[in-house]
């Protein structure tokens, strides 16, 4: 298993995909984008690596289960969608925003938190 892969696995999945129920959605996207942030060399490298599929790859599924924990399932599947589908199209763009947040300056943490709550709220648990 190469460095970039363990270092993901492990910290990303000891610090992040630990259980944010109770802190709320603003505390917990928080959390999500200090965590990038204090790591933000670690992943504009990883960003960066030809055929970094693999590696974005094992950082949605890990994005993907703390999302399956956190929205209502329910409330999504009474829209008539596809849960596993929605988490899917969900943590791609939630990829998409950890990556502009690392790799573009323009945006401060409160700005990507400002965009994610009410994309979030109305299905958050």
């Amino acid at each position: 298993m190469s460095f970039f892969r363990k270092k993901l696995k492990s910290e990303y999945s000891d610090h992040i995909n630990a259980p944010l129920v109770g802190l709320g959605l603003k505390k917990g996207s928080e959390i999500w984008f200090d965590y990038f942030n204090e790591h933000r060399l670690f992943f504009e490298r990883l960003f960066k690596i030809p055929n970094s599929n693999s590696y974005k790859k094992q950082l949605k599924e890990l994005v993907i289960n703390q999302l399956k924990e956190n929205i209502d399932q329910k409330l999504i599947e009474d829209q008539q969608l596809d849960f596993q589908l929605f988490l899917r199209f969900f943590a791609s763009g939630i990829i998409e925003f950890i990556e502009i947040y690392i790799s573009d300056n323009t945006y401060t943490k409160e700005d990507f938190v400002k965009q994610i709550i009410p994309l979030l709220k109305g299905i958050y648990k």
